[in-house]
Parts: C-alpha cells; sequence; structure tokens
C-alpha cells in the first residue's frame, strides 16, 4: 500500500500473504486432484479484507485524487468488488463516495516494482493528467529522449549546471532528491 504524494513514494503498508494454489503437485497431475474453491475463496477473501482495512486505517479517500488498484489478472477487479460490497454492508459513505475515484490497472506483478510499470500506463496518465506528478514525469521522459539523441546536452554538477544556467540554456532543471534535500533542508 503507497502513497503516492507531490514529492515521493511513501509505502503506508506491505501485505504478504499465502494463498493456496488451485492445483496441487505438478502439472501432469492437475486433471486428477480436484481444485480447491472454498479454501482458495477464504484464502482471498481474508486477503481481500487485509487490504481493504488497512486502505481505511492508512489513508483519507477523502483527500485521494485517484486509488489505484493494480495487479496481475482480474485481482484488482475482485477486490474493487469486495471494498464496494463491504463499504455498502458497513454504510461506509466515504468509501461509497469514492468509487468514482477508483481506477483498476493490470500490472505483470504485486511487488512494489510494478508501481513504475503502473504509473506509465495510458489510463493512469489520463487520470493524473493535471497533476505536478504528471508534470514531473513527462519533464523526466523528455529528458531521457533528449539524452537518447546527444548525450552533451546534459550537465551534470554544480559548477556545469551553473554555467549553463548563466549562458541562459537550462529549459528544464532537474534535481535529484539527495541533492535538493542536501541543499534545501
Amino acid at each position: 500500500m503507497c502513497l503516492l504524494t507531490e514529492h515521493m513514494t511513501i509505502l503506508r503498508q506491505r501485505i504478504d500473504m499465502s494463498i493456496p494454489r488451485k492445483d496441487k503437485g505438478s502439472s501432469t497431475n492437475r486433471d486428477k486432484v480436484p481444485p480447491l474453491p472454498s479454501l482458495l475463496t477464504q484464502a482471498f477473501v481474508r486477503f481481500y479484507e487485509t487490504i481493504y482495512q488497512s486502505m481505511l486505517r492508512h489513508f483519507d479517500l477523502d483527500n485521494l485524487k485517484v486509488i489505484l488498484l493494480a495487479s496481475p489478472g482480474f485481482y484488482a477487479a475482485s477486490l474493487r468488488e469486495h471494498i464496494m460490497a463491504q463499504a455498502t454492508l458497513q454504510g461506509l459513505a466515504s468509501v461509497l463516495k469514492a468509487k468514482a475515484k477508483f481506477l483498476v490497472v493490470h500490472c505483470s506483478t504485486g511487488h512494489l516494482h510494478a508501481l513504475n510499470e503502473v504509473l506509465k500506463s495510458d489510463e493512469v496518465k489520463v487520470k493524473l493528467a493535471d497533476t505536478k506528478f504528471a508534470r514531473e514525469s513527462r519533464a523526466v521522459d523528455e529528458f531521457y529522449k533528449m539524452i537518447g539523441i546527444d548525450e552533451h546536452r546534459a550537465y551534470y554538477g554544480p559548477k556545469h549546471v551553473m554555467r549553463a544556467v548563466e549562458a541562459g540554456a537550462v529549459g528544464t532543471l532537474l534535481i535529484s532528491d539527495s541533492l535538493f534535500r542536501f541543499v534545501f533542508l
């Protein structure tokens, strides 16, 4: 569970639960062992409920612009259904009011490193188009394109950057978090 702010991504909670597989044994035994639907259903309900409770505990849904649910397969869509069903049962108006903010996106894995993949998806870019994050993301993309064409157009280090600024050659200045924190905080 991550919170993306204007300036950083904050990991609020890591949820790591074991969910039993549909089939036991090797691929040759698939037809011999019947699936375990009740066990699977219970495990997924526990998993979804853990996520739902964590979401309620860590986020103020009224102040969020978008709530991204990303997963491989259909897990994110099932999670959204679970969240809405629970909010309806519990009468949580804040969750029901935020229904339009939920965006289900596909990603290749459920691990944290897939966040970059999710944020580059077209659906997310459209939803976040008017945010500072989107402007900064476009600036970084343009930088990488420019570097790919002409690597001598980028300057690194305070002295080189100062000379480029004095010469009026800076269109966009990108500063790393560590340098920003060192210089400005």
